[in-house]
């Protein structure tokens, strides 16, 4: 996505301020599990381990958010390479909710462990479950639903 104009605020830790609904950016080393497919390629400056590929914020191809920005949209993301083209389908506030807690990092550090925290998210955004195949597409129909849901919150 990151080749695709999307810009860069963490991998996979996202701190988020309940009451704003602001996403506070954490960039640091993306970590991949292996190599990208053609045409991507990793930068010299990746650092490799047994299991993990690391690559330095400074070396990723896009821009970093560096300041926090408003949550709008959760997207449950599903990679399946022989779907014939990617697919969004809109979820319920439930939905969104559930899996925001089954996904959630820390859930005791917040009151009645978490539910609430997710809750609030989930019930203040739109949910997304999105099926990618060809990376293009899908940045594409993201980018699209991304326009739709900032015009016109839905």
């Amino acid at each position: 996505m990151l080749h695709n104009g999307f810009r860069y605020l963490s991998d996979e830790l996202a701190p988020i301020e309940i009451e704003t609904l602001r996403v506070t950016p954490y960039p640091h080393a993306l970590c991949l599990k292996s190599d990208p497919s053609t045409p991507f390629h990793l930068p010299g400056a990746t650092i490799r381990t047994s299991y993990t590929l690391h690559v330095p914020v400074e070396q990723l191809p896009s821009e970093t958010v560096r300041s926090s920005v408003p949550l709008a949209a959760a997207f449950f993301i599903s990679y399946q390479p022989h779907a014939a083209a990617p697919a969004i389908r809109a979820v319920s506030h439930g939905e969104t909710t559930a899996r925001l807690y089954a996904n959630g990092l820390n859930q005791l550090a917040h009151g009645r462990y978490g539910m609430e925290a997710a809750a609030r998210i989930g019930t203040g955004i739109a949910g997304f479950e999105m099926i990618t195949a060809d990376l293009q597409e899908s940045a594409g129909l993201l980018r699209g639903t991304m326009r739709k849901v900032l015009s016109d919150g839905s």
